[in-house]
Formats: structure tokens, sequence, C-alpha cells
């Protein structure tokens, strides 16, 4: 196997990390020690795939990419150091019923994303595995959080993105808990299913007038520009 790149900018995990950045702007002295799993593309040399990809050994690969030769891709995440694993959301599942540290502030990230992203995006089936990294410049002991999936208006995310049912899915469930109350999460972006449901897609392009995904500013967030 040979590495093509690191992974999109668009992709899962570097979004993930981009909105992490400014969720532990806002709450630094809380908010758990989190951050997203890197990961990398690697892809298989040769005509046939290999055992492990579980595809026929006859199997057609196509990229709409010219560029790139044939051959199966793999998204490869860095090695975990433990063997723990904790289950935070489903693809269509967020229950807020979890107590200890981590699952609270994965809820409020959610949420907060959710509003980030002008309600674009939703982030999904979040897991998390303890990590040692480094975090405003200093080692912590926190939770990597890994194999991320979203549901976004247009449903083109990725494997698994449900698209607004995705999206509708958390709005129904979610219910903001003492990190959500303590960033303002349950007043700026209010989950009343109804008026939530409404606002979805309302800006499809930057050309209709509305933001894009990530350009949302909280109360007391200052641009960056």
């Amino acid at each position: 196997m040979r590495i093509v790149s690191s992974v999109n900018p668009r992709d899962r995990h570097t979004v993930g990390r981009m909105f992490m950045v400014r969720f532990q702007m806002n709450d630094p002295a809380h908010a758990y020690d989190l951050r997203f799993a890197d990961a990398f593309l690697m892809q298989e040399i040769g005509d046939e795939p290999s055992g492990p990809s579980g595809m026929p050994k006859k199997a057609e690969v196509t990229f709409s990419d010219d560029e790139v030769p044939p051959g199966f891709m793999w998204l490869i995440e860095e090695r975990h150091i433990s063997k723990t694993i904790s289950h935070i959301s489903g693809t269509l599942a967020h229950p807020t019923s979890h107590v200890d540290l981590v699952a609270l502030t994965v809820y409020a990230f959610m949420h907060y994303g959710f509003g980030r992203s002008n309600r674009l995006l939703v982030f999904a089936d979040l897991q998390g595995t303890p990590g040692s990294f480094k975090l405003n410049g200093k080692r912590v002991n926190g939770t990597v959080l890994f194999d991320p999936m979203t549901h976004t208006t247009k449903g083109d995310s990725g494997v698994g993105d449900f698209g607004t049912d995705g999206i509708a899915a958390f709005i129904q469930q979610h219910r903001c808990r003492e990190i959500c109350k303590r960033l303002g999460l349950d007043k700026d972006v209010p989950l009343r299913e109804n008026s939530a449901l409404n606002t979805l897609g309302e800006y499809e392009s930057e050309d209709e007038g509305g933001p894009s995904a990530g350009d949302a500013i909280f109360p007391g967030e200052e641009d960056e520009e």
C-alpha cells in the first residue's frame, strides 16, 4: 500500500477539528480535553483488491478523478493507545442520558457544531478512546474522537449521511445538559423542533445570500478576520 495524502480538507475529521478548536475557545476552563483523531488515505497497489478489503477479486475500481490510478482506498486513523471505547452517540441515536464529563462535553459540542454550521451539519456516531496529546501547547490526558459521521442538508458528506432526516433525528432527541446551558446553547441555538427544522437548508450557498457552513458567530465570539 502507499500513502496517497492526508485526508481531504472537507472530510469529517478535518471539519471536526476545526469546529472543536472554536468550541474549546468558548469554554477553555471547563470543557473536557477532546480532539479528533489524525487520519490519512492509503491506496492498495495491484490489479486485484486485497483479502482484508472484503471485495471480490474481480471487483472494478473507478474514480471520478482521472489523476488517481485505480486501487482501493483505505481511511487510516492513528493507533489507539487504549482498548477502552466510549460510545456517545449513534448514526441516528442521540441519547443525552450519560453523566460523565466526556459525554456531557460531546453533547454540547454536537449542539455547538449544529449552530456553528448555520444549521447545515450535525456530527453523529461519535465515540472516543483515552489518549495523550498536545492541546494549547501542553500535553494532556483526554479523549480522542474517532470514525465520526455527519449529516448535512445536502446529504453529500459521505457514507451514512442521512441528510435532513439525520439532522432532524438530532433536533428531536437532543436535550441540553449542564455544559450546553453553561455555554448558552439552549438560548442561542434553540432546538424547538418546529423552528429548528424549518431553518434547515435555508441557505444552500453563499451565492443565495446566506452564510456557508462554519461562518456562524455566537454571541461573545469574535470573528477571526
